[in-house]
């Protein structure tokens, strides 16, 4: 929606501007390989924030737009922390949060990115024939951080909400098989040590239902006797 009026302003072609959109492109498969390695380490907890400020920074820097190089690199920081930044990891954590159904919540979510990309083309055109694309891209900067900080916010919450109810039933499972693991979950992207515990857990159950008296257990095999 942008190219036209930015070409026709600078006097690039319609293949310079457009290439823009390449580089944000590009940026944002590199760099998503670069920050899936981070959520593996240190978690997802700060990426909503970080990813909303950083896209309406770029936005608002794009309205004050004087070169093609000062083009290129806007829309290169845009993908590598903003786009990358924000989808790719936590798609991958929704398998992770919803054990029912995982296919309909990925789908779900996917979804929220494909009616973004269908309005924000349509709302842009409106505010660039309203206020010029200068102002165009401030108020989208507005739009961006209004709507997205608070999801942001409610993400952490959601995010720190399970992980303590995770680390919390693994504590319980734990001490109820006499089971302790040296590690517990306790940071944000926890979701697959506490999968593997729980694997590690059950295993440990079923093999002591071999060889310990059947009453000494419940009947599913998972919890000991009151």
């Amino acid at each position: 929606v942008f190219l036209k009026p930015v070409s026709l302003e600078f006097g690039w072609s319609r293949g310079q501007t457009s290439l823009a959109y390449t580089v944000a492109s590009l940026s944002s498969a590199v760099f998503g390989v670069l920050w899936g390695q981070v959520a593996d380490k240190y978690g997802t907890k700060w990426f909503g924030f970080v990813g909303a400020i950083c896209m309406s920074l770029v936005l608002f820097a794009l309205s004050s737009l004087d070169s093609i190089v000062q083009f290129y690199t806007l829309y290169f920081l845009f993908g590598a922390m903003g786009s990358a930044l924000l989808f790719s990891p936590l798609y991958a954590n929704v398998g992770f949060w919803f054990k029912e159904n995982p296919g309909l919540a990925l789908g779900l979510a996917a979804s929220g990115g494909a009616i973004g990309q269908a309005f924000i083309p349509h709302l842009s055109g409106i505010l660039i024939e309203s206020s010029g694309w200068k102002m165009a891209y401030v108020n989208l900067a507005i739009i961006y951080i209004l709507i997205s900080l608070p999801i942001a916010f409610g993400l952490t919450l959601a995010i720190n909400s399970l992980v303590t109810g995770r680390a919390t039933s693994a504590s319980n499972k734990a001490n109820r098989i006499s089971f302790k693991p040296e590690s517990t979950c306790s940071s944000v992207n926890e979701g697959a040590l506490f999968s593997l515990e729980k694997i590690l857990s059950n295993l440990f159950v079923k093999f002591s239902n071999i060889f310990i008296t059947p009453n000494t257990y419940r009947t599913s095999g998972r919890t000991f006797a009151d």
